[in-house]
């Protein structure tokens, strides 16, 4: 054991509370430059307040020095709650990574990936498990942005339960928000939405069919536009293609596809494709056995 004692005392065995931002010691790891020794990169325990008998805040400094530099930098710090500041003397996080990016790099002869991973337990227990419920946040993706006093969250990504989970069932969504531009709003809103079956829902958080759009308003809000960009022509113009492949020949009069326009029966059913009711549609059909 290597301990480095420090007191504001300058009689040995005598003690003097130590104040904040106070030196409790340093490794520094030294070289020679054909002239002199000197330091190349340390390690320092530092205060980070007034000390007393129930309260004695530290934290770590790491620093190097540069090509061509004889200066030594900090470069990392572990703050006196545990978060690491890669960049910064002030982290905000657990990991707080400023002004760089983080790379997660793999070199393997295999098919192979990385990962990152969020994990969830209602166990406050670290390590024990407790299943979470249903509308449970299983972790988030959030872009910031300063507004000029603080950071606002913009836009976020965040992956939920849509059911408490037990051995046999895990059922899942994402949700996808963005924040409306000139709405005297800092709130993010939901605007995409992938369900437990697979199911899309723009503009709603029920989606009843594999594309679920819905709008607002009488206007634009409500339109699903399909555009092309290509140059004019005989092919240019949006293409919308309704399918049928079942493994199998097209017979005569098979059904392609249907465009149905459909309306709420009464006030109280407009929750839903399957609540409301059809008023009339276009289909296509096969006309012989295909070849």
């Amino acid at each position: 054991v290597l301990n480095l004692q420090k007191s504001g005392n300058n009689t040995p065995g005598s003690f003097t509370t130590m104040e904040s931002s106070e030196y409790l010691g340093s490794i520094a790891f030294r070289g020679c430059d054909d002239d002199e020794f000197r330091n190349g990169a340390y390690i320092q325990g530092i205060t980070s307040q007034a000390w007393s008998d129930t309260a004695a805040g530290t934290y770590l400094r790491f620093g190097t020095t540069d090509n061509s530099s004889v200066t030594v930098d900090e470069r990392m710090r572990i703050d006196q709650n545990g978060n690491v500041g890669i960049g910064t003397t002030a982290p905000e996080e657990m990991l707080h990574v400023q002004d760089g990016s983080i790379s997660i790099v793999r070199n393997t002869a295999d098919g192979n990936d990385q990962h990152l991973k969020f994990y969830k337990s209602r166990n406050a227990t670290d390590g024990s498990h407790t299943a979470v419920n249903a509308d449970d946040d299983l972790g988030q993706i959030s872009w910031k942005g300063s507004d000029g006093d603080s950071w606002v969250t913009a836009a976020k990504i965040i992956g939920a339960c849509e059911e408490t989970w037990d051995s046999d069932s895990a059922g899942s969504r994402l949700e996808f928000y963005t924040t409306t531009s000139g709405a005297n709003s800092q709130t993010p809103v939901e605007r995409l939405r992938i369900d437990h079956n697979g199911y899309v829902g723009i503009g709603t958080t029920a989606p009843t069919s594999k594309l679920d759009v819905r709008g607002t308003g009488n206007d634009n809000s409500r339109v699903l536009k399909v555009m092309g960009l290509a140059a004019s022509g005989a092919e240019s113009g949006g293409y919308l293609a309704l399918a049928c492949d079942d493994n199998a020949v097209m017979a005569a009069d098979h059904r392609l596809g249907s465009i149905a326009f459909l309306g709420a029966e009464d006030a109280g059913s407009g929750a839903g494709l399957n609540t409301n009711v059809e008023g009339c549609n276009i289909q296509g059909f096969a006309n012989q056995t295909w070849s």
